[in-house]
């Protein structure tokens, strides 16, 4: 009986395993910005290439868990004052510190803008104008700056209302700046599309708090959802055209591969496998940053990088993403040394114990 209850998928798995989960998402992603800058690799292989091109689906994941991650904060913790110390200290500090060589070296040495140099640094230049370089900081320090509004609003004191409205809001909200300013939305939808994601994991947050039992009507529940969202993604793509709408379809993937990802490790029980994952989205912010600026630095030098072939495409890319890990790690731990991160690790979800 024990041995069953140890094998029962639980909403807690997304607590348990989240550097896992985090580690997975990171990884997922930066093979499919190895797949955009190398074309031809893994021509031979179509289904890897197929699981790869759906890696904005751990953007999903990031802000499912960073949702989750954001409630238990303030559930155990409502200083507002340590809330937004530790968003400073564990995303504003890193970003500055990764960005401001990339944004010095492209805007100001190459461009020789001043003024686009401050757009870019302060990620203003994606909000005016669709720069999409680090969209997801973008998105997220802005949802971070308002949170402790929306939590006292509608998750403090939830009700079925609350909810409701909260899940309405998320929809509706691209739709709204649609119809304002279609031009706009069509800069900036790829973060509008998004919000949702972050607001699920709000939603799921005190299941998972609680560890609650995920049962056979949920599972069917969660598959009705996600075919339900396919269909109305296809309708609004195909019929009207709507701006990005097909990323509607990575709501219900994103919670279904973390979920997915969480019961195949506790199922696995591999420790060396949870701990290179673990480590993975340990440094899952820095990976982010260092390997989109390392990837723009490679394209501008090597405008050509699509004409390679299979073989050279992998290498290259690997080497990249080594370097990235490399990278991340000493940023990591020099931080560290100079007080800047004082818990055990960074997640981009910005969960704390």
């Amino acid at each position: 009986m024990k041995r069953l209850e140890d094998k029962q998928i639980t909403w807690g798995i997304l607590s348990t395993y989240r550097s896992q989960i985090m580690g997975t998402a990171i990884i997922w992603i930066m093979l499919m910005h190895g797949l955009e800058l190398f074309p031809r690799a893994l021509k031979g292989v179509p289904m890897i290439r197929f699981i790869i091109d759906r890696g904005m689906i751990g953007v999903e994941m990031f802000l499912l868990m960073s949702g989750i991650g954001l409630f238990f904060s303030l559930f155990k913790n409502e200083n507002l004052l340590q809330f937004y110390t530790k968003r400073i200290n564990r995303v504003v500090i890193p970003y500055l510190v990764i960005a401001f060589p990339f944004w010095i070296w492209k805007d100001i040495c190459l461009e020789k803008n001043v003024g686009r140099f401050f757009l870019d640094i302060s990620l203003l230049s994606f909000w005016k104008e669709g720069v999409y370089t680090v969209w997801y900081i973008a998105l997220i320090l802005p949802i971070y700056a308002v949170y402790p509004f929306i939590f006292r609003v509608f998750m403090k004191e939830t009700t079925v209302l609350k909810k409701g409205i909260f899940i309405a809001l998320g929809f509706a909200l691209p739709f709204l700046v649609y119809v304002i300013n279609p031009y706009y939305f069509g800069l900036t939808e790829i973060a509008f599309w998004r919000i949702s994601s972050f607001i699920l994991g709000n939603l799921l947050a005190e299941r998972v708090m609680i560890n609650h039992k995920i049962n056979k009507i949920q599972f069917f529940v969660m598959g009705s959802i996600t075919a339900g969202f396919i269909a109305i993604a296809f309708i609004l793509n195909y019929m009207m055209r709507f701006p990005g709408v097909v990323r509607l379809i990575y709501l219900p993937l994103g919670l279904g591969c973390s979920l997915s990802i969480g019961g195949i490790l506790k199922f696995l029980n591999v420790g060396q496998l949870n701990r290179f994952l673990g480590t993975m989205g340990k440094y899952s912010l820095e990976l982010y940053l260092i390997h989109i600026f390392l990837r723009s630095v490679y394209k501008h030098y090597v405008p050509k990088s699509v004409n390679s072939s299979s073989f050279q495409g992998i290498l290259i890319w690997f080497m990249i993403m080594c370097l990235s890990v490399l990278l991340s790690i000493l940023l990591h731990k020099s931080l560290s040394k100079l007080g800047v991160l004082k818990s055990k690790c960074i997640y981009m979800s910005a969960m704390t114990k």
